[in-house]
């Protein structure tokens, strides 16, 4: 109890050095604080924002020519690929994305959207954007004609689980007519649009569109594919006449409102892969590119892109207090234990003077200790408390100066990605004080406040009486 007297006694009549060692530590450690805080604040941006938009990486071809081979030439290879990552990576599932216009048999002015999935009723069922409401998924026990089709088409066309459904499409021909293709499919699903009203509000024509999609196995959107079907008809003419054309030659005869519509259809082959985890993605990637090389035909894009390039002030705000708190931290290992030779210096004829009086050097160490040791407490305290603000109004002031990119980037194709806004990212930024930051400040400050006075104190305290009281 002395000891702890002598030090609050001495603390409040000798202030002045109680005082600088306090600033010292308010000062260093408000910045370190604040540092600290905001880049718990940008990671758990990153981790949120993430986690919303999802883990998915595409694999997309440029769209082509009509002189070009076959996107679609590439479907094999694209789904041998998706099966050689999924054995190694966390792969949720995976989709190649073909797709046709067709026009049901009944009604040639309804344009309809034929898509292809893996075995599975498909990505915007995953997403959410659009529910199975009657019959089963897509997989490898389902009919090779199968489809799900949505509750608004079941009921323009009065079909219901088990019926057929003709649906066609135009090919060109080298005399200038449009051939028309048909073929079948069976309702072995329904569907109906989920109700969203930020897709509504950003897409006027959002569940129009959903509601047009067809979904099929991806073997048979290959075999019934516009561009397959134009290569077969080519064949078979070619059979027929004899002829030693090639198909680009073959495309050269038709007329340039064929070609047209033949390019029209060429649209890109794409393989999108949806992840477990959002940690798998920059390896996920890395594997990829390293398996499909460095060419320009394919190209590789990921989900969380958006984030970065969208969350450019927060990034770069982050980086900046990263650099702040390694500054600060060096500050202290050196400034901290500065103070404190320079505070105990000043006081080496009030060691000899306790000496004198028959005090005890382990008496005198622990005073000094505990002056120290409660000035940092509060210290730290008062500073973890001004953190809070500080980061909070810096990280207002400097965001209100960085603007981002524009929101309209190129589009990704999941809804939860295209959707995500700038708005988005501002509302999930909070500053908070977790607890482990919390002690782990206090377990820092106090190590180098109590070790920084340990080698002076011990120097002090060992010299001789004569040498202190000089």
């Amino acid at each position: 109890m002395n000891i702890i007297r002598r030090a609050l006694r001495r603390i409040t009549r000798q202030y002045k050095q109680s005082i600088l060692l306090f600033l010292v530590l308010v000062i260093l450690f408000l910045f370190y604080g604040s540092a600290w805080v905001i880049d718990i604040a940008a990671n758990n941006l990153e981790k949120d924002i993430k986690q919303k938009i999802g883990a998915y990486v595409i694999v997309s071809k440029p769209g082509s020519t009509v002189e070009s081979s076959s996107p679609l030439a590439s479907f094999s290879s694209m789904r041998s690929l998706a099966q050689t990552m999924s054995l190694n990576y966390p792969v949720h599932y995976y989709d190649i994305s073909l797709q046709e216009m067709v026009a049901p048999a009944k009604n040639e002015s309804d344009i309809l959207v034929l898509k292809g999935v893996e075995q599975c009723p498909g990505l915007p069922f995953f997403e959410g954007t659009i529910a199975l409401v009657n019959g089963n998924a897509l997989d490898e026990n389902s009919d090779v004609n199968a489809a799900i089709i949505s509750v608004e088409v079941a009921k323009r066309y009065d079909l219901a689980l088990g019926d057929s459904f003709d649906l066609k499409l135009s090919l060109p021909d080298p005399i200038d007519r449009l051939s028309d293709y048909c073929f079948n499919v069976m309702v072995a699903g329904l569907f109906k649009v989920q109700p969203d009203v930020r897709l509504e509000r950003m897409y006027p024509d959002y569940a129009e569109n959903m509601n047009r999609e067809i979904y099929v196995l991806n073997d048979f959107a290959y075999e019934h594919a516009f561009f397959r079907q134009s290569i077969l008809q080519f064949e078979e003419e070619s059979a027929v006449t004899g002829s030693q054309q090639t198909y680009e030659q073959w495309i050269e005869n038709l007329s340039d409102i064929n070609k047209r519509i033949l390019e029209s259809r060429l649209n890109y082959s794409a393989l999108t892969f949806r992840l477990g985890t959002i940690e798998a993605v920059n390896p996920f990637k890395a594997e990829l590119q390293h398996l499909i090389g460095n060419g320009e035909d394919e190209i590789i894009r990921v989900s969380t892109e958006r984030y970065e390039k969208m969350a450019l002030g927060f990034i770069s705000l982050q980086n900046l207090a990263r650099n702040v708190r390694v500054i600060t931290l060096a500050a202290m290992v050196l400034g901290i234990p500065l103070v404190l030779w320079l505070t105990l210096r000043d006081r080496k004829r009030e060691f000899g003077i306790l000496r004198a009086l028959g005090a005890k050097k382990r008496n005198i160490c622990l005073q000094v200790l505990f002056e120290t040791l409660l000035i940092s407490s509060l210290a730290i305290s008062l500073s973890l408390a001004g953190s809070y603000y500080l980061s909070q109004y810096y990280s207002q002031s400097y965001l209100q100066n960085v603007q981002g990119p524009s929101q309209h980037e190129a589009y990704f194709g999941i809804s939860s990605v295209d959707m995500l806004e700038m708005k988005d990212i501002v509302s999930s930024y909070k500053i908070v004080l977790p607890t482990r930051m919390i002690l782990s400040v206090f377990i820092l400050g106090l190590a180098v406040s109590l070790l920084g006075s340990l080698l002076p104190l011990a120097y002090f305290t060992s010299l001789k009486l004569r040498r202190l009281l000089m």
